[in-house]
């Protein structure tokens, strides 16, 4: 069994991700989200609204979503972020073949599926 330093001290993954649409050797670093910072994603896209009869309501903020992953994701090599916040607007420009390709990446490594967006967007 583990112990509680290894609990709370594992390492989160990285992976390097070719981009051939950006030319030869092209690529970034994909790291994991922590269990936090993916409810942290989460959150971000629900956003609450009042409604007429004093219940509150939730938009899901699906503009730009793939970019809003992948700058959370996208790292150098030791694992240090990139791109910030302020990034997503100008990332989400990018390519759309590339920023899916980075996307698939973020969501497998931080065990996003199908199932996890159709919740999401069910809250719309």
């Amino acid at each position: 069994m583990l112990t509680k330093d290894q609990l709370l001290t594992a390492q989160l993954p990285i992976e390097k991700v070719a981009l051939p649409e950006l030319g030869d050797d092209s690529h970034v670093y994909v790291r994991t989200l922590s269990a936090a910072e993916r409810d942290d994603w989460e959150a971000e896209q629900l956003e609450l609204r009042p409604a007429e009869d004093d219940e509150k309501s939730v938009d899901t903020q699906l503009k730009n979503i793939r970019a809003r992953l992948c700058i959370r994701c996208l790292c150098d090599a030791d694992g240090k972020p990139v791109l910030g916040s302020a990034d997503a607007e100008a990332f989400g420009k990018q390519s759309a073949r590339v920023l899916q390709r980075i996307f698939n990446v973020a969501m497998r490594l931080s065990g996003f599926n199908d199932k996890d967006l159709r919740e999401l967007a069910k809250n719309s």
